[in-house]
């Protein structure tokens, strides 16, 4: 009888296939068909034929094994935490097969919104003309797929990104010899770094200013304007900070702090 594993020919009771001979020559012949269930796992499917009556029944049999294909799929990005808008993202899916290869096979891949651009298709590390993006959604279709085959590409996050965007696509096989992880998911963090600032005065040119409380200043007395930055959301790579002076206040001198481990430059526009 066929396993469980295999769908019976009909008409067949239950999943026993019973032939009955009036007579029988050397050599003769019986076939039958069956299909693998699309729920079988991964492996073998054994099948036992015996002589229930006759000459040496329930001594004679043989067993005849169909080997079942699976293929699974694993999903990754090249991201070390939270990535800036515009970094170009690789992706990697790989395909683990069982009993391969597998003849012809589809993987879908939708992006989300924050990432664009995918580009760069290869397959097992060459260009690979088999894969097409749609809007968000790139389409892999394979074929004689061995174990252990990458798919890569790379996209792009959005300049729209938000700060924290958790940024999540998955990876499916929706066609092929898939039972069991037949999707997976990868995630990429987007941060938005920011610079707060705050700017004082230590000085008035009027006395004592009741409301800033700072000693008074005369005509040509120096006044430090100190500028406190703070980053926000990590490092802040690059930033342009501009300070507006009145029309009653001289030409001022650019400083930078020499305190800081990475030094700033500062230009004066007169």
């Amino acid at each position: 009888p066929p396993p469980a594993s295999q769908a019976p020919p009909a008409p067949v009771g239950g999943q026993d296939n019973t032939g009955n001979l009036a007579t029988g020559t050397e050599g003769t012949k019986l076939t039958s068909s069956a299909t693998v269930r699309a729920v079988t796992a991964a492996g073998s499917a054994p099948n036992t034929a015996v002589i229930e009556t006759g000459p040496g029944s329930g001594a004679c049999s043989d067993t005849s094994i169909v080997p079942v294909q699976n293929v699974s799929i694993a999903k990754s990005n090249d991201t070390d935490g939270a990535v800036l808008r515009g970094t170009a993202v690789d992706y990697t899916l790989t395909l683990s097969v069982t009993n391969g290869p597998v003849k012809s096979m589809t993987v879908t891949d939708v992006l989300p919104a924050g990432l664009t651009n995918p580009t760069d298709f290869r397959l097992n590390g060459a260009p690979f003309a088999g894969a097409t993006a749609n809007g968000q959604t790139i389409t892999w279709n394979l074929t004689n797929v061995a174990n252990g085959t990458k798919l890569t590409y790379t996209a792009t996050v959005a300049v729209s990104a938000a700060n924290g965007a958790s940024l999540v696509n998955t990876a499916t096989i929706t066609e092929g010899p898939c039972v069991a992880s037949c999707s997976d998911t990868s995630t990429v963090l987007v941060r938005v770094p920011a610079l707060g600032i705050a700017t004082a005065v230590t000085r008035t040119t009027h006395g004592t200013d009741p409301i800033l409380d700072v000693p008074p200043a005369t005509t040509a007395h120096t006044l430090p304007f100190p500028l406190t930055y703070t980053p926000r959301n990590g490092h802040v790579t690059t930033a342009v900070l501009t300070d507006t002076r009145t029309q009653r206040q001289a030409p001022p001198t650019p400083v930078w702090n020499r305190a800081r481990t990475t030094s700033s430059c500062w230009t004066s526009c007169g």
